[in-house]
């Protein structure tokens, strides 16, 4: 609470009368404190609100995607089955939640490794500088600017379109969500769409910008595992572009849409940004009191710029390689790393050897490392390894690789 009730008993030596002025200052402060308390309470009911909307409706979706997820590895597990029997080659996909940081070497030199958006990059000085609003380090405070300037455009013909401030994506707080709900009611039964797009353009304010340079974007959509990111554009001047790295259908020239995104982050060679534009569409709609309804919206959309403190990030992968009851030696043939940005990255390689390396260590009975070769094919012996691994910077463009997860290519010998 900002505004608390409080009381000042004044010192009274002996009781005499009270005069009309001070009787009534006395009672506009305790009308006043009452409508604080009001006012604050009615605060706190529509924040808890907002809090069970946003838990029933994430909730749900997560629901639907679960039953969804299960249904489609039962599948996998069937197909899976008829195809290793008879095959040798086995593939094990680390991704980034697996890794960890090389404690052995300098702080400075570790990789940044973000689970929360999934990627892993170089290490990273200090915090992200926003280019949506200012951090005031010595209150610890975010300021906004009132230049932020967001459009949104919802491609729909519901009955009703309801939504709140689109700001609340832009504020650096994740308890704040643009929300945006269309409602279809039984009378449109016959028009209601397979999807909802939307349109999300946000002009960068000028007043708080020292430049305009960003290399990073991160997108939170609402509900999460649901959107799907068709497209993100960027403009200085002229028309728009797609941000590079966007992965592009090779056949039709097209931008590949995420489907069921969760918390992403886009990271580029560093450029100037005016505005940004999101192309984004429900097409899981669900029914509430006879209306078919799309949600749409976002938890928190950023483009800063990060400035990275070494070239080169190491990191370490643990895994298991052999069951209980398996003793069989392993051959592991090839390890490959896949990249988030891996369009924009100026080594088109497999194994992407000018920004990735790996070494592969076997874990002792001691619990003690063992360094095995330095190429492969690399004979395993033992339950565990751990691979050694660095990502370098890109010199060519001067872009942070952002590692999604790492494909280790194995066979039993």
């Amino acid at each position: 609470m900002t505004n608390i009730p409080s009381f000042r008993k004044d010192l009274v030596r002996f009781r005499g009368q009270t005069s009309s002025h001070q009787y009534n200052e006395s009672m506009e402060n305790i009308f006043y404190d009452i409508v604080q308390i009001f006012n604050i309470l009615n605060e706190q009911e529509k924040m808890i609100e907002d809090s069970r909307e946003i838990f029933k409706i994430e909730s749900h979706f997560q629901n639907i995607r679960n039953l969804r997820l299960l249904n489609e590895l039962e599948k996998l597990k069937e197909m899976y089955e008829e195809k290793i029997n008879g095959k040798k080659e086995k593939k094990i996909f680390i991704p980034v939640s697996k890794m960890e940081k090389d404690m052995t070497v300098e702080t400075e030199k570790r990789a940044e490794i973000d689970v929360y958006h999934g990627v892993l990059t170089l290490p990273i000085v200090g915090k992200e500088t926003s280019k949506v609003y200012l951090y005031d380090e010595i209150y610890n405070e975010i300021v906004y600017s009132d230049k932020l300037d967001i459009k949104i455009d919802i491609d729909s013909k519901a009955t009703y379109i309801e939504q709140n401030d689109p700001k609340n994506m832009c504020n650096g707080d994740n308890t704040k969500y643009w929300k945006a709900k269309c409602i279809y009611t039984s009378a449109q039964k016959e028009h209601i769409p397979n999807e909802v797009d939307a349109t999300i353009t946000i002009h960068l304010p000028e007043n708080i910008l020292t430049n305009r340079q960003a290399n990073a974007i991160y997108i939170h959509p609402f509900p999460h595992n649901s959107l799907t990111i068709k497209k993100v554009e960027y403009r200085l001047e002229g028309g728009w572009r797609l941000i590079p790295g966007w992965k592009v259908n090779k056949e039709t020239n097209e931008p590949e849409p995420i489907k069921e995104c969760g918390n992403i982050k886009l990271v580029f060679p560093p450029m100037n940004i005016g505005e940004i534009r999101l192309t984004i569409s429900q097409p899981t709609p669900i029914e509430e009191n006879s209306n078919t309804v799309f949600y749409l919206g976002m938890q928190e959309v950023g483009v800063v710029l990060t400035d990275y403190q070494s070239d080169i990030g190491y990191f370490q992968v643990p895994i298991r390689l052999r069951k209980e009851g398996d003793n069989s030696q392993k051959i592991i043939s090839k390890i490959i790393p896949h990249f988030k940005n891996e369009d924009t990255l100026s080594d088109n390689s497999e194994t992407k050897s000018k920004i990735f390396q790996c070494s592969v260590y076997t874990v002792e009975p001691d619990e003690t490392l063992a360094y095995t070769k330095d190429s492969f094919p690399i004979l395993i012996n033992r339950d565990r390894i751990v691979l050694k691994c660095q990502i370098l910077m890109d010199k060519e463009n001067q872009c942070s690789p952002a590692l999604e997860w790492i494909k280790v290519i194995y066979e039993d010998r």
